[in-house]
């Protein structure tokens, strides 16, 4: 049988139009994947964005196993649609648009960009960042408890890549030390009690110069009026101003919103003994000096700038001073006392 060219370039032909290009079946293969489609209406001298664009676009997608299809999906189901128009005018300007049709939760979002800002390096770059954002932006609504109910089911990939979007990233570089505040400055209430032999209330100004998370020096002022105490000759108070240096602890470090201070320092105290007498009876005012020794633990809590302590502590006067009314002690700095401080200390 003798077949003419004429007929079989006809067959050819159509054999060519009843199959599908080779290209076409090789970007969207049959898979039971999710797909989006992809549409890139650009020309040269942009095609550069397109390509990039698409190659990013594929591999992010893939791995959350997604396909992207550049053209229709069909007989696929499709979940989206990424349509890219970049536009050149007369004047030089280049302008992208990149409309996202999601057919999950049924609505479109867009973005105009003006590429002509950006160096011609930068633009692919720009342009798939921008991708990025819109789908995440139409695919959170997922995550949202009151938003309106897809449209369709979203399928496990899509959930899947919207609890990856959401999720923190863990850092992989280690952070660095940093201290919360290296100075501090204070203003503490303070009371001190040696039982049995003087009450005194006062105040105290502290500094601290933390040269590690963990350890300060200390810098104190202030000073304490004494309650009166009586005899049968008169009364008598034992007034106090102190200064002193040391050293503190931190058994949590003080970047830390609660914690506790350990303290241990020395301070040399000028005592004012006044004595007022009964009527026949004599008095005279002393001063005197002695140095005590104390440690303590202060608790904090720490809001912004602002710390917030209470403490207890142990003073120790290394040389007693007494007023007596010359046969019993009416008042005294002597053996261990109990210190009790309350204030805020700033950071600086």
């Amino acid at each position: 049988m003798t077949v003419s060219r004429s007929a079989l370039f006809i067959a050819f032909a159509c054999a060519l139009a009843a199959s599908p290009p080779a290209s076409a079946q090789a970007l969207c293969p049959s898979s039971p994947r999710p797909a989006l489609e992809l549409v890139l209406d650009v020309t040269p001298p942009d095609r550069f964005i397109a390509t990039a664009l698409e190659n990013h676009l594929r591999a992010e997608l893939d791995a959350r196993g997604i396909d992207v299809c550049q053209g229709s999906v069909a007989p696929r189901t499709r979940i989206a649609l990424v349509r890219l128009l970049i536009e050149r005018s007369p004047q030089g300007t280049v302008v992208a648009t990149l409309r996202v049709r999601d057919e999950v939760t049924d609505k479109t979002v867009e973005r105009t960009m003006d590429l002509s800002r950006l160096p011609v390096d930068a633009r692919p770059t720009a342009v798939a960042a921008s991708t990025d954002e819109l789908l995440r932006a139409s695919w959170v609504e997922l995550a949202i408890h009151d938003a309106p109910p897809p449209r369709t089911p979203p399928p496990a990939a899509v959930l899947n890549a919207v609890a990856s979007s959401l999720a923190p990233r863990a850092s992989t570089e280690r952070p660095a030390t940093v201290l919360s505040r290296r100075f501090e400055l204070g203003a503490l209430f303070s009371s001190t009690f040696f039982v049995g032999s003087r009450e005194a209330f006062g105040g105290l100004l502290t500094a601290h110069v933390w040269a590690h998370p963990r350890v300060a020096l200390t810098i104190h002022a202030g000073g304490h009026v004494g309650l009166a105490r009586t005899s049968v000759f008169g009364e008598a108070r034992g007034n106090d101003l102190l200064a002193g240096l040391g050293v503190a602890f931190a058994v949590t470090p003080n970047t830390g919103r609660v914690g506790l201070l350990v303290e241990v320092d020395a301070s040399a105290l000028r005592v004012t003994f006044d004595a007022t007498p009964v009527p026949g009876a004599y008095a005279s005012n002393a001063i005197d000096w002695t140095i005590t020794l104390n440690g303590r633990g202060r608790f904090w809590l720490q809001t912004g700038r602002v710390r917030w302590v209470v403490g207890l502590g142990a003073p120790a006067a290394l040389r007693a001073l007494r007023a007596t009314d010359g046969t019993a002690t009416v008042t005294a700095l002597q053996g261990v006392g109990l210190e009790a401080t309350a204030g805020v200390h700033i950071g600086l």
